[in-house]
């Protein structure tokens, strides 16, 4: 398995999919699969490469995190991922 966060992208859903690189495998292929059933069948697509699926891993992430439950304080946290050929380090900062 690759390490990291992994995200599936859809041209017309949007992020469809967030997490590791096998469960976001399967829904990359099961959106391709949709996409080429849907230009072969309806013969439409954008010459501009618009309609696309794309599989990525995340390289940086921002997240908050509460720091007052009384007044809904919250600090922002980001993860900031690393990748070597061997696979990731994780180097939050």
């Amino acid at each position: 398995m690759k390490d990291g966060i992994w995200i599936v992208y859809d041209s017309e859903d949007g992020l469809v999919c967030s997490g590791n690189y096998d469960e976001c495998l399967i829904e990359y292929v099961l959106y391709v699969e949709a996409q080429k059933d849907y230009v072969q069948n309806e013969g439409e697509f954008s010459i501009d490469l618009s309609e696309r699926v794309i599989l990525a891993r995340v390289e940086r992430t921002v997240y908050p995190v509460p720091v007052d439950e009384d007044d809904g304080g919250y600090e922002w946290e980001e993860e900031i991922f690393e990748f070597t050929a061997e696979g990731h380090r994780d180097a939050t900062e």
